[in-house]
């Protein structure tokens, strides 16, 4: 008799996933490789979490690289794009087809660093001799410290005639941006400055932030004059 397809599998082949390659601080490629068999078409496709141990998650699912049928080994590859500076990964390689689906084993992968990102900067609290200098700082999933410092001009920034304002605590490791400010009551009346953040992550990555300009007040000016109209309880 005919043997039927059913007779022959049961389930998909078994997908295997191999360690990525080609990793970035923000790319990698995926691999893996599995055999289709003669029973029925088979495809397959990747799934990736931000996630050290498991493909669960918030996950992404390419769509399928491939499909086919017959006893030949395949390696699909896939490019990923946007992941998070250094950041651990788990890539998984899945095979489907009319009997069900099956998931390869667990492979996690870690990113490359990148230096933290400056994002913006910004001056508050501004009066004629003070101010609070403050920065977005994304720290790309690294501790970072900072500094602030200001000059009479943006060329003796990174000099001896430059203040530093030493930031209070460092930022913590994550991704995204984090507020940094720090505060300074050395500045002169109506005095014009230049000023820039200077972030530094765990790996000893550095950025220092475009230079800003920053202009103080006057200080106001204040005359005490002779009082008027006096009574015995009042006075002008």
């Amino acid at each position: 008799p005919t043997r039927r397809s059913s007779d022959l599998f049961t389930t998909p082949p078994s997908p295997f996933t191999d360690a990525p390659s080609a990793i970035t601080a923000t790319t990698a490629i995926l691999n893996g490789h599995l055999t289709l068999d003669e029973a029925a078409a088979t495809s397959f496709s990747f799934v990736y979490s931000l996630n050290p141990t498991e493909c669960a998650g918030e996950t992404q699912v390419l769509t399928p690289t491939e499909e086919g049928t017959g006893s030949t080994e395949v390696k699909p590859s896939a490019e990923i794009t946007g992941l998070q500076p250094f950041a651990t990964y788990t890539a998984c390689l899945n095979s489907s087809n009319a009997f069900g689906a099956q998931q390869g084993p667990a492979v996690p992968f870690k990113t490359l660093p990148l230096p933290p990102s400056v994002d913006a900067q910004s001056v508050s609290a501004l009066t004629s001799t003070s101010a609070t200098l403050e920065a977005q700082i994304n720290p790309n999933n690294q501790e970072t410290s900072f500094v602030f410092e200001f000059a009479l001009t943006e060329g003796e920034l990174g000099t001896p005639a430059a203040t530093t304002i030493p930031g209070e605590a460092p930022l913590s490791a994550g991704f995204g941006d984090q507020l940094a400010a720090a505060h300074t009551a050395a500045l002169a009346p109506r005095t014009a400055y230049s000023f820039r953040v200077i972030a530094t992550n765990a790996s000893a990555e550095k950025t220092e932030g475009t230079p800003q300009p920053l202009m103080t007040f006057d200080k106001p000016l204040v005359t005490t004059g002779a009082s008027t109209q006096p009574t015995r309880t009042t006075a002008t």
